[in-house]
């Protein structure tokens, strides 16, 4: 039903006529815009209905959902976008926006949460969001690697204990060459 005045007339089986008017309308279009501030997205939302629903995208694998709230911090180079969805099912995309990387920046803003550390026999290393690529390593106090690990559109990473000695242990979180290092126990 398009948008405007409609009346509505009922008759009855004793010839009684009601007739009344109602007005139907519909909200502005939804329209989203991003602004982008070095690896930081912002989304703008106008128009809709109100409780909207993000999905932060790459464009080169559209089927990953990296993250679902106004803002999104890049951690590797591509061209991302937004999918919105108002409270009545509309579904809107914005305009592609893409990032080079120009500095360690963008791993700065990378929150990485271990736990539950000490550990006895795993640990969870959680992202905070949706790595596209990486390579995390565990490496001893003599600086022995003992466990390579690919990330690919992962948000968390399991870490076992395995054959690893009790002890104190370093993870290398290396992503486009740029490192972060935290420090892991195992009890």
């Amino acid at each position: 039903m398009v948008a405007g005045f409609y009346s509505l007339s009922v008759e009855d089986a004793n010839g009684c006529v009601k007739v009344d008017t109602f007005d139907v309308s519909e909200p502005n279009l939804l329209v989203v815009s991003l602004s982008q501030s070095g690896a930081d997205l912002t989304s703008t939302v106008t128009g809709g209905v109100p409780g909207y629903l993000y999905q932060w995208k790459e464009f080169s694998n559209p089927g990953v959902v990296l993250s679902q709230g106004i803002s999104y911090t890049v951690l590797t180079p591509g061209s991302y976008y937004l999918e919105v969805e108002d409270a009545n099912g509309c579904i809107v995309q914005s305009d592609t926006v893409t990032y080079m990387e120009t500095s360690l920046d963008l791993i700065t803003d990378l929150d990485v949460s271990i736990y539950p550390n000490p550990f006895t026999s795993y640990t969870k290393l959680d992202f905070g969001q949706v790595i596209i690529k990486s390579e995390v390593k565990v490496v001893d106090m003599l600086g022995n690697v003992v466990d390579i690990y690919e990330i690919d559109n992962q948000r968390e990473l399991i870490i076992e204990r395995g054959t690893k000695s009790k002890g104190v242990y370093f993870v290398e979180i290396n992503i486009n060459n740029n490192k972060i290092f935290k420090k892991i126990t195992i009890k």
